[in-house]
């Protein structure tokens, strides 16, 4: 059994939908979303590999496909439970290691949203206020919900899915866990899969492929919410780049900065009023 924070203090499900309908997801009085998942002990006679490969898994999980791309440093001296991110200027922050924050890459159009620890050398981090790395793409969502139709409660389920499948693999073997996806159908490559356990994918592009995984963590009806997931993760990744436009149009040269075009642009400017950008220059990850 997992339990994952749920940062509303409430359940989240698909629009017009009821909490009867995530029949395995439960919201628990104090706040927290409960979600069952299959256990993978059955699985775990399949193999015999040494407790040692599996902790390799594990930690696996989280390492890039090439160590050497993108300049990163990686420590395994815990810093508390918190990521370390020195920043340019000597600017030193501790992040949690389950809030995303958001970040431009000279290689991608929009921001990036992901886990304080996939952060690499050179990332532009957004800074929402003085003291933390607030995830700025929630705010903006929020700001202009009523004007964009963007509806995070699919997101976070996914989000809360995806979080359980990775705990469960911990406690057995993130092989494992692979192996069940594509057991269930799946027909993606294993590190395909295992970038969408990381998070370092923000999901699936396929309903098919998000209903599998949906399946697997015993999700009741998991084709019908698969197309709900879908079809909000589109208008995600649409504004992902829209805000990531406005941030780099907010610190270009000001005789480069873009006029807003529109109410959304507005908004997201006078969030961003309220937002710095860092350099990342070292992230020091806990053990």
């Amino acid at each position: 059994m997992l339990t994952a924070r749920n940062h509303s203090d409430a359940l989240l499900v698909p629009s017009r939908s009821t909490a009867a309908d995530w029949s395995r997801v439960i919201a628990a009085p104090n706040g927290h979303v409960r979600v069952e998942f299959a256990s993978l002990s059955r699985f775990q006679g399949q193999t015999s590999r040494a407790s040692a490969d599996l902790e390799a898994d594990v930690a696996a999980l989280f390492q890039d496909d090439d160590p050497r791309e993108g300049g990163e440093e990686r420590a395994t001296e815990a810093i508390g439970d918190s990521v370390q991110i020195v920043c340019g200027g000597g600017e030193t922050l501790y992040l949690p290691r389950n809030v995303e924050v958001g970040v431009l890459r000279e290689d991608e159009e929009g921001l990036v949203v992901l886990y304080p620890e996939l952060l690499r050398a050179d990332d532009q981090l957004t800074l929402l206020g003085s003291e933390t790395a607030s995830d700025i793409f929630t705010a903006a969502v929020l700001r202009t919900s009523h004007l964009t139709g963007v509806d995070l409660r699919p997101i976070e389920q996914w989000r809360t899915v995806i979080g359980g499948l990775r705990d469960e693999a911990h406690r057995s073997s993130v092989s494992l866990m692979i192996d069940l996806i594509r057991a269930q159908g799946c027909a993606r490559e294993p590190l395909t899969i295992r970038q969408w356990l990381a998070g370092t994918t923000m999901a699936p592009q396929d309903a098919v492929d998000i209903a599998t995984v949906l399946r697997v963590a015993r999700v009741a009806q998991p084709e019908r919410w698969s197309i709900e997931i879908e079809r909000e993760f589109e208008k995600v990744r649409a504004f992902h780049r829209r805000l990531g436009r406005r941030i780099r149009s907010r610190f270009a040269d000001i005789h480069r900065t873009a006029p807003p075009t529109d109410r959304v642009d507005v908004e997201i400017d006078e969030l961003l009023e309220d937002v710095r950008l860092l350099e990342v220059e070292s992230v020091l990850v806990p053990a």
